[in-house]
Order: structure tokens, then C-alpha cells, then sequence
């Protein structure tokens, strides 16, 4: 049998996969979100404010890089945008595939996010947010929404 591309689907309906997509999502980005990056969002506010000691501006700094601490909050800003996006389904691709470059670095630099993040940690949100990056958030996201209402115009 030769090969013969899949018919496009015309329904908008979602299915069974978009649903495990939209928990997939809602369960990564939100236990990032609650259980990493509350505390780092925490330690900006005390670091740009109160001029405290940060642990990950000291070891950006202990890599060599220039300006660690314009580093340290640009990356941690980034990622709670990007995991925000990856929750409502908003540039799923694209922030996917920034918080995937954002944590590999963290993992292959090693800096230390968070005391909870373990290696085996970060390689389960990288293949989760490498899968969300090359393949979408599914149909029930933002993304789809507003391109069905852009094609019904």
C-alpha cells in the first residue's frame, strides 16, 4: 500500500488526546509553577528590593557569565511566562520550547532552580516540554481558539 497523507480533520471537536494533552500541560506547568518557581519568583522580589543573597546568582556568577544577576531574574521571569503559557494553552510550541532550553540549561550547567528539583526532575519536565514544543498543546488550548474564531471570520 503506498503512502497517502492523513485526510485533514475537519471537526473542531476535541478528542480523547486533547484531553491528555490539556492534563498533561495542567499538571507540569502547575507543579512547576506551585513547587519551583514561587519560591525563585520569592527570591527576586527579595533580591531586586532588599539586595539579598540569591544562591543562583552565585552560581551563575561561579560560571563566568556576565551580569548573573540580570541572568539569574531575566531566565526565572521567563520561565513563570513560559509555564504560564504552557497552562492556558498560549504559544504552546514557543514557550514550550523556551522553558525546555531554560531548564536543559539548568540541568547541564547544573544550577540549582530549586532543593526539590532532582536531575531525574528536570529530564521529566524536559521530555514533557520538548513533546509540547515539537508537537502542540492539542485542540483545547488558546492557540486553537483563536484560530477557529480567526477561520469562522
Amino acid at each position: 500500500m503506498p503512502f497517502q497523507p492523513l485526510p485533514e480533520d475537519e471537526s473542531a471537536k476535541p478528542h480523547s488526546a486533547d484531553l491528555g494533552l490539556l492534563v498533561i500541560r495542567l499538571l507540569a506547568a502547575l507543579t512547576f509553577l506551585y513547587y519551583q518557581l514561587i519560591d525563585q519568583l520569592n527570591l527576586v522580589r527579595l533580591y531586586l528590593w532588599e539586595n539579598a543573597e540569591w544562591s543562583l546568582v552565585q552560581s551563575i556568577d561561579s560560571l563566568g557569565l556576565p551580569f548573573p544577576g540580570a541572568i539569574a531574574v531575566v531566565s526565572i521571569l521567563f520561565l513563570c511566562i513560559a509555564f504560564l503559557g504552557i497552562t492556558f494553552g498560549f504559544f504552546t510550541r514557543l514557550n514550550g520550547l523556551i522553558g525546555f532550553l531554560l531548564i536543559g540549561c539548568a540541568l547541564f550547567l547544573p544550577l540549582e532552580i530549586s532543593k526539590a528539583l532532582s536531575p531525574q526532575t528536570l529530564i521529566l519536565y524536559l521530555l514533557i516540554l520538548l513533546g509540547l514544543a515539537v508537537g502542540g498543546g492539542g485542540k483545547l488550548t488558546l492557540d486553537q481558539y483563536f484560530s477557529t474564531k480567526k477561520k469562522k471570520k
